[in-house]
């Protein structure tokens, strides 16, 4: 009986572990960006001009730099100014993406759009990467 328990536990946990990896992996709200899961990344302007980011080593870090991103508050009125954002394709077609204006943010994935305070202006590193590419 005590056998039987223990099983059922180890079963029951490792089944919790992967629904977990797979909600990570569905990308349905902000958070952390696998890089091994992306098929395309964009950097665009505040004219919506983009440029495709293709060296790997500048696609990792510019992840990294999204995924250093906190949300310090969500549901924020919307600012308008100058900016830049990122477009991510992932593997499964899915698409993310996030524009940044100071400490703000727009994120999507799809139709819906949510306004957040960041914890920090990400805007000079982004630009960086657009006018390198």
């Amino acid at each position: 009986m005590i056998c039987l328990i223990s099983l059922s536990a180890l079963l029951f946990g490792c089944n919790n572990e992967k629904q977990i990896k797979n909600q990570n992996k569905q990308h349905n709200k902000f958070g952390f960006i696998d890089k091994d899961d992306i098929t395309s990344l964009k950097i665009h302007n505040i004219k919506a001009e983009e440029k495709e980011i293709k060296n790997k080593s500048d696609k990792d870090k510019i992840i990294d730099l999204i995924n250093s991103v906190n949300i310090t508050k969500s549901s924020v009125e919307p600012l308008y100014g100058v900016g830049f954002g990122v477009i991510i394709t992932y593997s499964n077609g899915e698409k993310f993406s996030a524009s940044f204006l100071e400490s703000t943010m727009l994120y999507s994935t799809g139709d819906n759009g949510t306004w957040c305070k960041i914890d920090k202006n990400i805007l000079d590193d982004l630009r960086s990467y657009y006018d390198k590419n």
